[in-house]
């Protein structure tokens, strides 16, 4: 058998938890078995260069929202390329990857979906059709899965669960002083609390500024630390001085520097409205900070109450500050969490199994055998 040509199409390649997986699983898939292509929808992007150590990689210029151009484009390239199987990563890339795919018959035709989003009836019909003409569409949490199933009425041999993996060798790095990592003065003995995540909407970051009222009302000198960028930042900033946390919040920005930003923090919260599987919980419980996060999407795949991490219901801000100061406190039994939580990365969440997953998946379709991908 020769080798297995891939070609996947994403919306951007810019920094991201999405974007970052699909340069790793281009980086690890067997090159003596793969060749492989990708069709990034927007110039200028960060993992474009790193990708093309390791494949093919083109950036197609965006003028709009929807082009005629930018299809036409995307089908020359399919044509040239003449992949046997194309992937297309979100709901943004699934109407060109798809299409593009049909006018060049392209064989086998994957969807990969992380999270869910409620979208319009145009939008409904429009995926719903896409989704029919594909051969497989892949999740990153069940949870997902299950909703765009009974949504869209998807086959259950044409939908499959893989979840997101990470390089858990990374987030284990030694830092001397974390005022100089965080970036400010953190006195000996003060507890942070932090988040990296986009500053959108979906993030729910009302919700992180409001427990960290709650919380210092139980305890005094503690440090919140937002990490990331977005739309919502200005609101957020603005939010925070009007509930008077301008000296115990801080906005550090985006950053490149994760796995030793995360080792400065006592806990981490994550307060999403929707999630798929986060890279960030993930990253969190590799670097052995105790999660507090709420229950949404595949965050219960992830985090078994209790005993690797704590749920909470959406903008339930009480709990949110109950299980935080029951994580601070030094002890066995935040050692037996973080202990549980390293495990759970390791045995269910690492990046080569990821890679596995999607290896036999690939190997199953191109083989034309369905019942493998199970």
């Amino acid at each position: 058998m020769g080798k297995i040509k891939l070609l996947h199409v994403a919306p951007s390649l810019n920094k991201g938890g999405q974007e970052k997986q699909l340069f790793e699983l281009v980086r690890r898939l067997d090159s003596q078995s793969y060749d492989i292509m990708v069709v990034s929808l927007s110039e200028g992007c960060f993992w474009t260069k790193e990708i093309s150590r390791y494949a093919r990689c083109v950036e197609i210029e965006r003028k709009g929202r929807i082009e005629l151009r930018r299809l036409s484009r995307l089908v020359s390239l399919i044509r040239d390329f003449r992949p046997d199987i194309i992937q297309c990563w979100s709901y943004s890339a699934i109407a060109y990857g798809i299409s593009g795919a049909l006018l060049a018959s392209v064989p086998i035709k994957i969807i990969t979906i992380r999270g869910k989003e409620r979208c319009k009836s145009a939008v409904y019909l429009a995926n719903n059709a896409l989704y029919r003409l594909s051969d497989l569409v892949i999740y990153n949490s069940a949870e997902a899965l299950m909703y765009e199933k009974r949504l869209y009425r998807l086959p259950e041999r044409r939908a499959k669960v893989i979840y997101n993996g990470i390089d858990w060798t990374e987030f284990d790095p030694v830092i001397e002083d974390r005022s100089s990592v965080l970036g400010f003065p953190v006195p000996e003995g003060q507890s942070v609390i932090g988040t990296v995540a986009s500053l959108t909407g979906r993030k729910n970051l009302k919700m992180f500024l409001e427990a960290a009222k709650e919380v210092l009302t139980r305890a005094e000198g503690l440090v919140f630390v937002l990490a990331g960028s977005g739309d919502r930042e200005k609101e957020l900033k603005d939010y925070s001085m009007s509930l008077g946390l301008e000296r115990a919040v801080r906005f550090i920005g985006r950053r490149d520097d994760v796995p030793k930003l995360l080792k400065c923090f006592d806990a981490f919260w994550l307060t999403s409205m929707e999630e798929g599987t986060p890279n960030s919980i993930l990253e969190a419980m590799a670097a052995g900070v105790p999660v507090v996060a709420t229950d949404v999407g595949g965050n219960s795949e992830i985090i078994e109450h209790g005993a690797n991490g704590f749920l909470v219901p959406l903008n339930d801000i009480k709990r949110m500050a109950d299980h935080t100061m029951q994580v601070l406190i030094k002890g066995p039994e935040r050692e037996k969490i973080t202990a549980n939580a390293r495990r759970t990365v390791r045995m269910r969440f690492d990046m080569a199994r990821m890679v596995e997953d999607y290896d036999s998946t690939y190997r199953a379709l191109y083989g034309g055998n369905p019942c493998r991908l199970r």
